[in-house]
């Protein structure tokens, strides 16, 4: 009987809600391997496992996040060790054969559990991770440095286009690569239109509503929403559906306006069914990265 492979999927995203990711796992899985995620919980009580479609995922909470009083700089400083700690105990516990590394943040730890387990390591950058939208002139000097540094450790790499393939082959090192698009599982959905979030949220049938989908985050368009509602006449509600670091005040705007909603994250799979109670989405991602 053939063996099966260990891998497993270290992300500081929370994997419960990151569609990529669950994507990942799940063709793994149908492939005959066996799987698990480790990432970061997004909510604040600890979550020691969950289980989406069949896949094991297990989610880390940071004390060190709550320690607001502190200085960003030295609250993400203690976040990373905290991190690299309860990640790598978590992670060998696993012994895998193959880790699937998500992003820079996690690449480091990705890189000890490879040295002590034996295993292969592919590294999946989400994005151009330097470059991204947030990232300060600093801090994308400081990953830039993290991948090169760590690049010799790396044994596959997988970006999400063409064009960022060529930018880390051309500017880091050669490596086996592919390219792993950001595309939707195409699936069957009933055309009809529910009244899930009028009636969730009361809002009135001659409303027109508007829903955003995603992180909230800068550069997403959230603050044009905010603002274009403020100017607006018209009877309009707008939902957030998603989480991120707008989302303390995104609530407190929807404690103040009758018409700006707020959905917690949900799993992927539950997106599509969402979404099209409303009548209108939004897409507005700024270029800023």
């Amino acid at each position: 009987m053939m063996k099966k492979n260990k891998i497993i999927y270290l992300s500081h995203s929370d994997i419960r809600f990151d569609s990529r990711i669950l994507k990942e796992m799940q063709s793994a899985h149908d492939s005959g391997n066996l799987v698990q995620g480790i990432g970061i919980n997004s909510r604040e009580k600890f979550v020691k496992a969950t289980e989406i479609e069949h896949l094991l995922i297990s989610s880390i909470s940071l004390f060190s996040r709550k320690l607001v009083f502190l200085p960003k700089s030295i609250r993400h400083f203690f976040s990373m060790c905290e991190l690299t700690i309860k990640m790598g105990i978590f992670a060998m516990r696993t012994k895998p054969d193959l880790i699937h590394c998500n992003d820079t943040v996690v690449l480091p730890v990705a890189v000890i559990v490879k040295i002590l387990a034996g295993a292969k390591l592919v590294y999946d950058a989400h994005e151009l991770e330097s470059k991204k939208n947030g990232v300060s002139r600093f801090l994308g000097f400081f990953i830039l440095f993290t991948e090169k540094v760590l690049w010799h450790f790396v044994d596959g790499l997988i970006v999400v286009g063409p064009s960022i393939q060529r930018w880390y082959l051309e500017n880091i090192g050669e490596k086996a690569s592919v390219v792993v698009l950001n595309s939707p599982v195409i699936k069957k959905v009933l055309s009809n239109k529910t009244n899930y979030l009028r009636e969730k949220f009361k809002i009135p049938d001659h409303s027109k509503i508007f829903i955003y989908i995603g992180l909230f985050t800068n550069g997403r368009g959230i603050d044009l929403t905010i603002d274009a509602l403020n100017k607006t006449d018209a009877s309009v509600s707008v939902v957030f559906l998603g989480y991120g670091e707008k989302a303390n005040i995104l609530e407190q705007l929807s404690a103040k306006h009758y018409n700006v909603h707020v959905h917690e994250a949900v799993p992927h799979d539950q997106v599509v069914s969402i979404a099209k109670s409303a009548d209108f989405g939004l897409c507005l991602i700024e270029n800023i990265s």
